[in-house]
């Protein structure tokens, strides 16, 4: 398996054990859902740890701990935080999250599988772990809301629109959904993935609903989407910089 990395504007995420990549649905789950202030984030399957980055970025106030529960994921994730400026409040933690206890967080975050079954598409051992609904169903990640979100906590969620239905019926009676968010991958293109933000009380609340769409009709980024990752992403300078570091330039 090949080393990778990827570089944000103040950190950067390398890939030395795991087969997964940078994934661009964690960078819109950060920018885009609200945990209002919280002072512990819990990010589930945090695979090498981008997400549990983003959002110690994002809330420099909050402690992050993320929980992977495949070996290679978790000692990239562990590698990453510790180079990160950040390194004082981020947390690994190698495990299961249904055997998670004794903690309590303002915020859980999670991109979570989106495959089902034996996909083609699942290619290594490594990423039927860490990514099959059959290893982390619906109801599991509700019954982890239930164990280890504070009484007014917020829960944020990333995924297909065709999964985001039994997921909010499973977590019916303990989440309420507070915002949705459909992506859109190109101007005049159909959904391709929802956030939803949901609280731990508040049932009955009014759910806001809105779409975001990552590209225009000419495929160049939507001004939305800019605006949205402004501060994330190389700066042309260091963009410039990386490229003689790595002789293209």
């Amino acid at each position: 398996m090949g080393k990778s990395f990827f570089r944000f504007r103040h950190f950067e995420v390398r890939q030395e054990r795991a087969g997964m990549k940078v994934s661009t649905d964690s960078v819109l789950l950060s920018c885009l859902a609200d945990l209002g202030k919280p002072r512990r984030i819990l990010d589930i399957g945090t695979g090498t740890g981008l997400l549990a980055l983003l959002s110690a970025e994002k809330y420099p106030e909050a402690l992050v701990t993320g929980v992977e529960i495949e070996e290679g994921a978790y000692l990239d994730a562990l590698g990453n935080f510790a180079a990160s400026p950040y390194s004082e409040r981020l947390t690994a933690v190698h495990g299961d999250i249904r055997e998670l206890r004794d903690e309590e967080f303002d915020a859980v975050i999670v991109n979570p599988p989106y495959f089902t079954g034996n996909s083609q598409e699942l290619r290594s051992e490594e990423r039927r772990t860490a990514r099959q609904d059959a290893t982390l169903t619906d109801r599991d990640l509700r019954d982890a809301a239930v164990r280890l979100l504070r009484e007014d906590g917020i829960f944020a969620i990333c995924l297909p629109p065709l999964r985001a239905p039994s997921f909010l019926r499973a977590a019916g009676g303990v989440l309420a959904p507070a915002e949705e968010i459909s992506l859109i991958p190109r101007e005049g293109k159909e959904e391709y993935l929802r956030i939803i933000t949901l609280r731990r009380t508040g049932s009955g609340a009014t759910c806001a609903r809105r779409t975001f769409t990552v590209r225009s009709a000419d495929g160049s980024y939507s001004r939305e989407y800019l605006e949205a990752t402004d501060g994330i992403f190389l700066t042309r300078e260091q963009k410039a910089a990386l490229r003689r570091e790595l002789g293209k330039g």
